[in-house]
This record gives structure tokens, C-alpha cells and sequence, in this order.
């Protein structure tokens, strides 16, 4: 059957294609796919800062005392912004 031309009958399966093929529907899929695509990138994101606060945690925590004597918070934080 040619999708184009308009039927006094349509199965219900004609009918959901037609709904599915409308414009309405395809943009909305495409906005719920981009949206999608944003949230995981958020995650991601998210995710990086987070390991990334731990890993600050974990290097000031676990310097020595002699080492982080020596040498001023700044210099450590320095090294640490450049991982």
C-alpha cells in the first residue's frame, strides 16, 4: 500500500505507522534523543569532578609530612590542577 493515499480503511497497524511517520513525532523522538544525549553527558561530567575531588582527597591526605612541610599548599594544589 502506498503510505501517501488516504483509505476508508486502515488496519490498525497502517495506522500507527502513518502516527509514527508523522512530523509531530519524529521531532519529538528527535528531541527526546538529543535530551537524552545531554543527561548522559552531564553524567559524565558529573562523574569526572567527582573522581577528580577524590583523587585532590586522596593526594593531600596522602603526602607525607615531610613533603607537604617543605613545600607550601600552593605548590601541591598547583601539581595537582595539572594531573
Amino acid at each position: 500500500m502506498y503510505v501517501g493515499v488516504i483509505c476508508n480503511y486502515c488496519s490498525p497497524r497502517e495506522k500507527v505507522v502513518k502516527f509514527l511517520q508523522s512530523n509531530p513525532v519524529q521531532i519529538l523522538l528527535c528531541v527526546i534523543v538529543l535530551l537524552d544525549a545531554v543527561i548522559v553527558i552531564t553524567q559524565i561530567l558529573l562523574d569526572l569532578n567527582s573522581v577528580k575531588g577524590q583523587l585532590v582527597h586522596t593526594i593531600l591526605f596522602s603526602v607525607p609530612r615531610h613533603i607537604s612541610q617543605s613545600y607550601s599548599l600552593n605548590v601541591v594544589l598547583q601539581y595537582i590542577h595539572c594531573i
